[in-house]
């Protein structure tokens, strides 16, 4: 039994809608991923020649073995919070469309996974992340104590 029919029990019974990834009509099969990883880098905010922006980042993503696979995902979704609330380091949550695209070079063809996000989340920051927001929590907590200080006297 291959993977792909181990799956299809899954939804036989499911309503049509159930069964159909993608928001868009146009495309009723789609492949999907969930990755859970570190950003790789500092998300990168570019634009389209219809001037519709996106970011472009890499995802690290550890193995059972300890070894690291690398992603490189397109978004178009959540770019204002992707690079307000993202930076490299953190543990984010990524579900996106899969795409397998085809090109050739000096006639070897080559394939390369196209992954455009759909969703992100924030999981936790990165460690240096974390220490730099616990210094600014600290700094605001001592600025209040004063305050109330000030105040009393």
């Amino acid at each position: 039994m291959n993977a792909i029919s181990s799956f299809r029990p899954l939804f036989r019974g499911a309503p049509a809608a159930a069964r159909f990834f993608s928001a868009s009509a146009a495309r009723s099969d789609i492949a999907k991923m969930i990755l859970v990883g570190r950003m790789g880098n500092t998300p990168d905010l570019r634009t389209t020649s219809a001037d519709r922006e996106y970011v472009r980042y890499s995802l690290a993503v550890r193995g059972s073995r300890n070894e690291t696979s690398w992603y490189s995902i397109l978004g178009f979704n959540s770019v204002e919070y992707v690079m307000d609330h993202i930076q490299k380091g953190d543990l984010v949550c990524v579900e996106a469309d899969a795409s397998l695209a085809q090109y050739e070079v000096n006639g070897q063809r080559n394939y390369r996974l196209q992954l455009v996000q759909r969703n992100i989340s924030k999981l936790s920051s990165s460690r240096k992340n974390q220490q730099a927001e616990e210094e600014i929590v600290e700094e605001h907590d001592a600025e209040a104590v004063e305050e109330e200080e000030e105040e009393r006297a």
